[in-house]
């Protein structure tokens, strides 16, 4: 006859997964998933499952490092808890015990229930126990006594929490257990904290071993913490773009972001500076220290800087130059990008036209942002509050175009308005005027805009009397107008141009810009849910974009609708971002160049990085430190082509 205690078990078990009335939680939760889903009986005592040394191996080998790292927590946890004969487990995310610390002369006791080194406590294998309960909840737990599902377990007591990685996935599970403990859960309250704590300082140990060739930054509200256990961790690459953060630190940047899931690959891949801003302390009992304010939020944290552990890390100096002030770029132009060389030197110069009247010349191709650009030059200028009208030169038809421009007289034409129009440089008056693809504009009303330039005054069509005007001018093109550049052009007049070419910013294709990740981020919104996975990140940023950005927010926008709200895969990207255009040849010879021996010392090392990562474009120009872009253009010098987008192979 069964005791009252196997019994009372049993009746628990199944009463609390079949009434409906009771509030489950996660041990009724995983209770439900060991009889319906892994099958398994609370009776049938199963004895715990310890892998074979060769079996532990392939768990133990792919996290070698980090089982070193997190050695020295677990001892430092076993010094508090080994009195009481609780022993300290070390799983990886898979539920196998990597590493233990024990009572030796409970050696056999330990190693028949399972709390020993290659255990697996698997919710598939043990049912439900703190770690196999947690790779399924997700969440720092005690699963004490009665909790358990097989009945052979339910003397144990075992508190658990997990260790996340830098992406903020699960890395490993530490839990400390005990073969005996007191009738009350309530008990191992403490306990549970203690191994949360720990499983914190490890979590830091390994974030720091990990990105030991990086900047790291130190964060928090107490600047007594950054020496000790910081509890906030980002790493940096060299050129301060985030490339990874602890889970605390993820939870600050999600909510700054405004994207709930701390896995996000959103989470990363943007410059530093576009969401903290980051200065030396003026305080003196902190002089060691930066100051750590988002831009969003206006939160302030005292923050320490970790340099690289190898000298050909360039270290990240928030403060470019100790005898100036850096660079404050205002917000409006401070966010049309994320990090990018190119897009750095965009905003610098449009941070320093934009408080003038200086004339602007935007050069891109379509659909770079060049009216997006002249609106935040616009809202940057003492102008900001007077309009901001924008012309398409090529979309307005000849016959219409110069009306439009200098309005008309009532009367002047058949059709016109009865009483007239100011028109749109008028309309610009005391605030900027920007003609966009000003190279369509026709030449015979070149030399019109170019007096309006000269005298600040229009004449209406049909009208004899000019009318004074104030505004900026900011025009736009894709096309090459400068005279010394296009000697044939004769359609753009040389002084309208130097009349226009105040001053000149480019801005770069969308294929040469390293804040794609960045760009995506802005287009799917601060509100969304929706992230991005690996895969279709790296179609994204190695599609050519012919179409730049405005191609980029309707891949983002087809995409969006596809996921329904949830992430994007590349089954969600339209087929057409998956061609890949063959990578230039000598335009001379019509092949690529075969032989090793015959390229320079730096091609050789670009041609064997490429070979060692298999073609990738994205790996490849990681290990050699350089931007996609660079990395192109590199091989278009040495003409070197990839396999994958020729017949020949080298």
């Amino acid at each position: 006859m069964r005791n009252s205690v196997i019994d009372q078990h049993i009746s628990n078990v199944y009463s609390s997964i079949e009434n409906k009335g009771i509030e489950k939680n996660v041990v009724i939760n995983s209770w439900k998933r060991c009889i319906e889903t892994f099958k398994l009986d609370p009776l049938s005592r199963q004895p715990s499952r310890v892998l074979t040394h060769s079996e532990l191996q392939n768990h133990t080998y792919p996290i070698e490092e980090f089982i070193t790292t997190a050695r020295e927590g677990m001892k430092t946890l076993y010094a508090q808890v080994q009195a009481l004969d609780y022993v300290v487990l070390l799983c990886d995310r898979k539920g196998v015990t990597v590493d233990y610390i024990g009572n030796d002369r409970l050696n056999k006791e330990l190693r028949n229930s399972g709390l020993y080194l290659g255990a697996d406590w698997n919710e598939r294998h043990a049912g439900t126990c703190a770690v196999g309960t947690l790779i399924n909840e997700h969440e720092p737990m005690t699963i004490h006594q009665q909790d358990h599902f097989d009945i052979v377990n339910t003397t144990l007591t075992c508190s658990a929490s997990p260790i996340l990685d830098h992406d903020g996935q699960l890395l490993a599970v530490l839990d400390v257990s005990a073969l005996h403990s007191p009738k009350e859960k309530s008990s191992q309250h403490l306990l549970l904290k203690l191994v949360q704590m720990h499983a914190r300082f490890i979590e830091s140990a390994h974030f720091l071993n990990y990105y030991r060739e990086h900047t790291i930054l130190k964060f928090d509200f107490n600047v007594c913490t950054l020496s000790t256990n910081c509890p906030n961790l980002i790493a940096l690459d060299n050129h301060n773009v985030i490339v990874g953060a602890n889970q605390n630190a993820r939870k600050i940047m999600a909510r700054e972001l405004g994207i709930k899931d701390i896995t996000s690959q959103l989470l990363t891949g943007f410059e530093f500076t576009s969401l903290f801003e980051l200065s030396k302390s003026k305080n003196t009992a902190s002089f060691d220290y930066y100051l750590f304010i988002s831009r969003n939020t206006g939160l302030s944290f005292f923050c320490d800087i970790q340099t690289p552990k190898t000298k050909s890390k360039r270290l990240f100096n928030p403060v470019q130059n100790t005898t100036h002030e850096p660079v404050n770029i205002v917000a409006e132009i401070d966010k049309l990008a994320g990090h990018d060389p190119s897009m750095s030197k965009v905003k610098q110069l449009a941070n320093k036209f934009a408080p003038t009247d200086i004339n602007i010349l935007i050069r891109g191709e379509t659909g770079t942002g060049k009216e997006v650009l002249a609106k935040a030059i616009h809202d940057s200028s003492k102008r900001s509050d007077g309009p901001f009208i924008a012309v398409n030169c090529a979309a307005l038809p000849d016959s219409l175009i110069e009306s439009e421009l200098f309005g008309y007289k009532s009367g002047s034409f058949t059709g016109a308005n009865s009483k007239g129009k100011s028109g749109l440089i008028l309309a610009a008056d005391q605030g900027t005027l920007f003609l966009d693809e000003i190279g369509d504009m026709p030449s015979s009303l070149q030399t019109r805009l170019l007096r309006v330039l000269a005298e600040k005054e229009v004449t209406p069509v049909g009208s004899d009397k000019p009318i004074k005007v104030n505004f900026r001018l900011i025009s736009a093109t894709h096309q090459e107008v400068a005279p010394q550049n296009a000697p044939n052009k004769n359609d753009f007049r040389a002084d309208l141009y130097h009349r226009l070419n105040g001053a000149t910013i480019n801005l770069p294709p969308l294929r040469d810009r390293q804040d794609i990740y960045y760009l995506i981020s802005k287009l799917i919104g601060k509100e969304s849910n929706v992230n991005l996975s690996k895969s279709s990140l790296e179609v994204l940023t190695e599609y050519a974009w012919p179409g730049n950005i405005r191609e980029l927010k309707n891949v983002i926008n087809y995409a969006c609708t596809l996921c329904d709200g949830k992430g994007i895969r590349s089954e969600h990207l339209p087929d057409y971002v998956f061609i890949r255009d063959p990578f230039i040849v000598n335009k001379h010879s019509h092949s690529p160049i075969r032989h090793l021996e015959t390229l320079s010392e730096e091609g050789q090392e670009l041609l064997l990085t490429l070979r060692n990562n298999n073609w990738n474009a994205t790996a490849s120009a990681k290990k050699l430190n350089i931007g996609r872009a660079t990395l192109y253009r590199k091989m278009k010098k040495f003409n070197i082509i990839s396999p994958n987008n020729t017949d020949l192979t080298y």
